[in-house]
């Protein structure tokens, strides 16, 4: 079992027992880091730290970033990273990250992929941000450092508060560092918090080699000198970790009935009740992950540990003992991770779209994200509507949540702009910027509405036209 640290490289003596040394070169390939790594580098002093607390452990080193800079570039990542997949590493070591929008979709490609091939990623959030990528993803172990704690001291924080899993003591005595400034103690940041949870996942799959993820997080918390007992590694905030599902729809609850694929939906299964959906989930084969959608309020609690695949929860459900189930679980509470009861000024573009779901040909939305993020723009995308959850929106049940959280997550994420898939009758309290619409909306909209927003008729533009029309009004 090999830990591989992607970093700045390392110091070749410093683990006593590096597997290998690469680099990526300038053409995007892997080869022999053939220069000099100073035993300071930031790879070198977590791979020292890793060694401390697992001293049989087994490292190699990729170098990516700048040994002066300490920046590099997440392309070089993604191929680091898929580097460790096809050589069957075990554990990626990342005390690295990018907050950067565009960095995102190849990252999480990079990360979902290693994830499937049973690889463990332990990555450091970046320093002063509350969620940095790929700590913030689902399928990593997100670390950061709390200043009260030493040593190999750790614990596990609410599940996936803002994606990150466990904070780690980052006070550590390192020989290397006796004769610096430092006196032999590490600088206090995430970056050598991280390396305690990657010794302990070592030392964890060293005894239980077949663990998952899940089951990896889990066996952190219980063996942690501070056990959370709340703590729950099955129970999932985000989106990011399913992509193809499987859609069951309980009573009326209103679906896209064309073109299903474009919201990931592979097939739909009509449910007439909340029992009937229990003989089904009990029954079921299918691995797919079992998306629920329901236009009343579901009560869980005594079928949930039937279900034999992943469960998405597109509503809000009622239950009261989450630990019951046996696969992962989505709930679309991550607003709920920023809420606030102070409104927030918005200087941000705000676009709001106005699309029935229930004859589209294609989600605006995420569409239009993709596009921005295309661009090097960082765009938060919400809606009303819980199909939407399935393309990576944020799911908003309250409107009363767009003056208050919406705006502290895109304050707290740096987000450029926001897209809002709302009704007629909450887009006032948007405050827009633009309105998208069809013909079909033309004469709901009030004067008051047309002489505060621009209106864009979505059906007399192409998608590209749309996306050009956008950015000359509010990409300045």
């Amino acid at each position: 079992m090999v830990i591989a640290i992607i970093d700045d490289g390392v110091h070749a003596p410093t683990p006593n027992n590096l597997i290998f040394s690469l680099a990526v070169d300038e053409h995007g390939g892997i080869a022999p880091h053939t220069g000099y790594t100073d035993v300071l580098s930031h790879g070198s002093i977590c791979a020292a730290i890793v060694r401390k607390y697992a001293p049989d452990v087994r490292i190699g080193s990729i170098k990516i970033l700048d040994s002066t800079t300490r920046k590099g570039d997440c392309a070089n990542l993604v191929t680091a990273i898929y580097w460790c997949i096809e050589h069957h590493i075990t554990i990626i070591h990342l005390s690295l990250g990018t907050v950067a929008a565009y960095d995102y979709p190849p990252l999480l490609n990079a990360v979902n992929a290693a994830y499937q091939h049973g690889i463990i990623i332990v990555s450091a959030c970046k320093n002063g941000s509350p969620s940095s990528y790929p700590a913030s993803f689902s399928n990593a172990i997100g670390v950061q450092c709390d200043c009260a704690l030493e040593a190999d001291d750790y614990y596990a924080r609410e599940p996936n508060d803002h994606g990150i899993d466990f904070s780690a003591s980052a006070k550590h005595k390192i020989q290397e560092l006796i004769p610096t400034p430092f006196q032999g103690s590490t600088p206090v940041c995430n970056s050598y918090a991280a390396p305690v949870i990657t010794a302990r996942v070592y030392n964890i799959l060293s005894n239980y080699p077949n663990l998952t993820l899940d089951q990896v997080k889990r066996e952190l918390n219980n063996t942690s000198r501070q056990v959370v007992s709340s703590y729950n590694p099955l129970l999932y905030k985000q989106s990011d970790w399913f992509h193809r599902v499987k859609l069951l729809v309980v009573s009326d609850a209103p679906v896209p009935l064309d073109n299903l694929r474009q919201w990931n939906v592979d097939h739909i299964v009509p449910v007439q009740s909340e029992s009937a959906l229990q003989n089904l989930l009990s029954s079921s084969s299918d691995s797919l992950p079992a998306a629920i959608h329901s236009s009343q309020l579901l009560h869980p609690d005594q079928w949930i540990a039937a279900a034999t695949s992943p469960l998405i929860f597109l509503n809000r459900p009622h239950i009261q003992d989450w630990k019951a189930q046996k696969d992962r679980i989505y709930i679309p509470t991550l607003i709920d991770d920023y809420a606030t009861r102070q409104p927030i000024h918005n200087e941000r573009p705000v676009i709001a779209i106005l699309q029935d779901i229930s004859h589209s040909d294609y989600p605006l939305g995420s569409r239009l994200k993709e596009m921005f993020i295309q661009n090097h723009y960082s765009a938060l995308y919400f809606s009303e509507f819980p199909i939407d959850i399935l393309i990576g929106a944020v799911y908003i049940d309250n409107p009363e949540f767009y003056s208050y959280h919406c705006l502290n997550m895109a304050e707290c994420l740096g987000a450029d702009l926001l897209l809002m898939h709302t009704t007629m009758e909450n887009i006032q309290t948007l405050h827009p910027d633009v309105i998208l619409c069809d013909d079909s909306h033309a004469s709901y909209l009030t004067n008051e509405l047309r002489n505060d927003a621009q209106v864009i008729f979505t059906n007399s533009h192409s998608l590209e036209q749309l996306f050009h029309s956008l950015c000359a009004v509010i990409c300045e």
